[in-house]
């Protein structure tokens, strides 16, 4: 099975760098998919949501797994898409489903997940709101261009909205399962979990975030003699974001129903190669009580469809 999905995995990347994206909208990031979040493998517990890209794929340390995700929105183009109503509607639950699957080899084990988000609530403040509209303003097509203007230079600084609304409510689902022969008759289903993320910035031209995670997750036991273990997720991630580069630190603490409790903590940097391939780098404590080293490298890239917004 784990052949058959590294298969899988590599057609999609050579799908991804054999089409040029042609996509005018920059800042379209697909974060780790939900099934790495649910199986501990991903480089943040917390992940920041962003709206995806039309395919990603991510890779963990290029030979433990990956994940391919689709957001059906993207996928065709959307001549016209108007720029308020892209970057301002308050339920963009279309423009940010998205379906994935991910897998991840360790030993002679497979784990393969499904998984599932999207954005339920999106809001800026007023003062951001009336920011945009001034500069969108100036770029008003029905008025003589001005040669001193930065046209670009606007629309590119208010596509960088996209990824940071004052206030951000994300939802998640993912379910997995596990081969510990990676045989498909020994496969079963080995935990699934849905969750939910806040996104708060608190000073809109600040690059400062505040991230929070509520996740419930079940694990049935892959014995007869494994109970069911049921657990809640709760954390917190503080996160710098540069043009290039991203800071942060995250802390998440696991209250098990069944037995003792467990912690996370890690520091994460995130590089923007261009706008279709990142690079994260993780380093920390995992919730096992054994090798429970965290250190993690990913990459992710992808392909986007076109999209012209218009002022």
């Amino acid at each position: 099975m784990k052949y058959i999905v590294s298969i899988i995995l590599l057609s999609a990347s050579f799908q991804a760098f054999s089409q040029k994206p042609v996509a005018e909208i920059d800042d379209l990031r697909t974060p780790s998919a939900p099934g790495l979040i649910l199986m501990d493998e991903a480089p943040a517990s917390i992940e920041k949501p962003s709206t995806p890209q039309g395919l990603a794929l991510s890779l963990l340390n290029f030979r433990n797994g990956g994940a391919i995700e689709v957001a059906p929105y993207w996928l065709k183009e959307h001549d016209g898409l108007n720029f308020d109503k892209h970057v301002y509607g308050k339920h963009p639950f279309l423009q940010t489903l998205s379906f994935s699957i991910s897998n991840v080899v360790k030993g002679d084990t497979t784990n393969l997940s499904a998984g599932v988000r999207f954005h339920w609530l999106r809001l800026h403040n007023k003062a951001s709101r009336n920011h945009v509209k001034a500069k969108l303003d100036s770029l008003n097509p029905n008025s003589p261009l001005d040669s001193t203007v930065d046209y670009a230079g606007i629309l590119n600084r208010l596509n960088a909205s996209l990824d940071r609304p004052t206030f951000l409510v994300d939802f998640a689902f993912a379910i997995n399962g596990q081969s510990p022969t990676s045989s498909y008759d020994d496969f079963k289903k080995s935990r699934l979990g849905f969750w939910i993320n806040l996104v708060w910035v608190p000073c809109p031209d600040k690059p400062w975030e505040i991230i929070a995670l509520s996740r419930y997750t079940e694990a049935p036991g892959l014995t007869s003699e494994q109970p069911t273990e049921k657990f809640w997720d709760f954390g917190l991630r503080g996160r710098y974001a540069g043009q290039k580069v991203a800071l942060s630190v995250e802390y998440i603490g696991r209250h098990n129903v069944q037995s003792h409790d467990e912690h996370r903590y890690d520091g994460i940097l995130e590089y923007r190669i261009n706008s279709n391939l990142y690079a994260t780098a993780t380093v920390g404590r995992n919730f096992e009580k054994k090798n429970d080293i965290i250190a993690l490298f990913g990459i992710n890239f992808g392909i986007h469809s076109k999209a012209t917004l218009e002022p």
